[in-house]
C-alpha cells in the first residue's frame, strides 16, 4: 500500500502528464500488471525446470526473473523518470511476492537493473539498437548481481557459473523479445510515439510527404527546412531532436486541402486571396490546422505529429489579413465590426520545448524566405522580431523552456538559416555561339588543294 501511494504521488506531482491523460494511464497501469505476470511467469517456469532436473539449483530462479521489461518499456514510451519508479514499484512488489526470505537482496538487485537498463535504451532510435541494448544490458546486470547466489567453494562450482550465465542470458533474450513484440503493439494500438517509430516517420517517402511533394512543393521544402532548422535547435538544448523532426516534416500536412492559397505553393500564378475578403482568407489560412488534424486521424499518426499540427500556431493572429481587415475598414466606416477572434488559430499554444521549437521555426523559415537579397543582419533582425512576438504573445508561456534555451534555439535558427540563404558569387558567362560556329570549328580541316 506505502508503494502505491508513493508511485501516485510522485507521478501526480511530478509527471502529471501520465495521470491526467487517460490512455497513458492505461498503458501505465497494463505494462505494470504485464511486467508483474511476466516475473511471475518466470520465476515458477524455472521452478519446474528446476523440480524435474536435480542439476539445476533453485537458488538461481532470482535470475530467471524478467524483472527489467517494465523498465525498458517504459523508457521509450513516457521517460526515463517514469521508467525509474515504475521499475522500482515492480521490482519491490516482485521480490515480496515470489522470495519473501530474500525479499530485500532481491528487491535492491531488481532497482539496480530497472535504473541501468532504462538509462541503457532511454536512447535508442531504432528496433536493432532497441533489442541490442536490452540485451547487452541484462545480461551482465543478471549475471554479476547475483553471483552471490553461487556457491565459490562448491565442488561444481565452474558448472554453477555457467548455468548462471546460461539462465542471465535467457532472461535477457526473453526480456528482449517480448519487449520489441509489445512496443510494436503498444505503437499500433496504443499510438505510442517512441523514439523507433518517429525515425521510421521521417523517412521522406511516407505517403503523406510524397503526396505533399507532388501536390504543395513549395510546403514540401517549407516543412524540410523547418525539420532542418529545429533538429539542430533541439539538440542544443537538450530536447529529442527526433521528437522535433518528425513533428516539423508534418506540421503543415492540412494545407494539402486547398494548397493554391498558400503563397509558397503558387509563386507562377495569380495570389488566390486577391479576390477573397480578408476573413475568408483568414478562415482558409486557419483550416490548415483542421484539415491536418483530419489527416492525421485518417493515417493514424502518433501523438507527436498531432501535437505539432494542432500547436505550431497556437491561438497566434493572423496578422497580415487581421491589418488588412482593419484598413478596408478605415475606407468604409459602416461596415461590420473588425472581430480579432475571427482571425485567431483555434488551437492551443506549445506544451513542451519541442513544439515551441518548431512553431518559432515555422514562423522564421517562412519570413526569412520573404527577404529581398537577405544577410544575416537582416536574417537575425527578424529572427529576433518573431521570438520577441511570440514571447509577447504569451504562445510559450507553457512550453517549459527558459531564457537561456530560447537564446541558443534563436542562436541556433540564425546560423542554420545564413548558411541556407548565404549569396553565391554571379560568375561570368562565355558568350553562345550558334550551333554553326560550333560545327565549323569542330569541323575537321580540308586538305590542301592540289596544285
Amino acid at each position: 500500500l506505502v508503494l502505491v501511494i508513493f508511485a501516485a504521488f510522485y507521478l501526480y506531482h511530478l509527471h502529471p502528464e501520465v495521470v491526467r491523460v487517460n490512455k497513458r494511464s492505461m498503458l501505465l497501469g497494463f505494462i505494470v500488471i504485464l511486467s508483474l505476470l511476466a516475473n511471475f511467469a518466470g520465476f515458477h517456469f524455472f521452478n519446474n525446470l528446476a523440480g524435474r532436473s536435480n542439476d539445476l539449483p533453485g537458488i538461481l530462479a532470482a535470475e530467471a526473473i524478467p524483472v527489467a521489461l517494465g523498465s525498458v518499456l517504459l523508457a521509450v514510451t513516457m521517460g526515463y523518470r517514469v521508467a525509474l519508479c515504475a521499475g522500482f514499484f515492480v521490482a519491490s512488489i516482485a521480490a515480496m511476492m515470489l522470495l519473501p526470505e530474500r525479499s530485500f537482496d532481491l528487491a535492491i538487485k531488481g532497482m539496480v537493473i530497472c535504473s541501468l537498463t532504462a538509462l541503457a535504451v532511454r536512447s535508442a532510435t531504432n528496433y536493432r539498437s532497441y533489442f541490442i541494448r536490452i540485451l547487452l544490458s541484462v545480461f551482465p546486470l543478471v549475471w554479476v548481481l547475483n553471483l552471490n547466489l553461487v556457491n565459490f567453494h562448491a565442488p561444481n562450482f565452474l558448472l554453477l557459473l555457467g548455468q548462471s550465465a546460461v539462465i542471465a542470458f535467457t532472461n535477457a533474450a526473453a526480456t528482449a523479445i517480448l519487449a520489441l513484440i509489445l512496443i510494436f503493439i503498444f505503437e499500433i494500438f496504443f499510438n505510442v510515439s517512441t523514439n523507433m517509430a518517429l525515425m521510421v516517420l521521417c523517412d521522406y517517402n511516407h505517403p503523406l510527404l510524397e503526396r505533399m511533394k507532388r501536390e504543395a512543393p513549395g510546403t514540401f521544402f517549407h516543412s524540410l527546412m523547418v525539420a532542418t532548422l529545429v533538429e539542430d535547435a533541439a539538440r542544443a538544448i537538450g530536447a529529442n531532436p527526433l521528437k522535433a523532426k518528425a513533428g516539423a516534416l508534418f506540421h503543415d500536412i492540412g494545407k494539402l486541402a486547398m494548397p493554391q492559397y498558400f503563397t509558397e505553393n503558387n509563386l507562377d500564378s495569380a495570389n488566390q486571396h486577391l479576390d477573397l475578403n480578408p476573413q475568408m482568407s483568414s478562415i482558409i489560412i486557419r483550416d490548415h490546422v483542421k484539415e491536418g488534424l483530419a489527416l492525421a486521424r485518417q493515417y493514424r499518426m502518433c501523438r507527436t505529429v498531432r501535437d505539432a499540427i494542432g500547436q505550431h500556431h497556437g491561438n497566434d493572429l493572423v496578422k497580415f489579413f487581421y491589418n488588412k481587415a482593419l484598413e478596408e475598414q478605415k475606407k468604409s466606416p459602416n461596415s461590420a465590426p473588425v472581430l480579432e477572434s475571427q482571425f485567431r488559430y483555434d488551437g492551443i499554444p506549445p506544451q513542451d520545448k519541442e513544439m515551441a521549437i518548431i512553431s518559432l521555426a515555422d514562423a522564421c523559415e517562412a519570413a526569412c524566405r520573404s527577404l529581398d537579397k537577405p544577410s544575416a543582419s537582416k536574417i537575425e533582425a527578424v529572427v529576433d522580431q518573431i521570438f520577441r512576438g511570440r514571447f509577447e504573445g504569451r504562445q510559450l508561456n507553457n512550453a517549459n523552456i527558459t531564457l537561456a534555451e530560447l537564446e541558443k534555439v534563436r542562436q541556433s535558427f540564425i546560423n542554420t538559416l545564413v548558411s541556407m540563404k548565404h549569396g553565391r558569387i554571379a560568375y561570368h558567362q562565355e558568350r553562345k555561339r550558334d550551333h554553326s560556329e560550333l560545327r565549323m570549328a569542330n569541323a575537321p580541316s580540308a586538305p590542301p588543294a592540289e596544285k
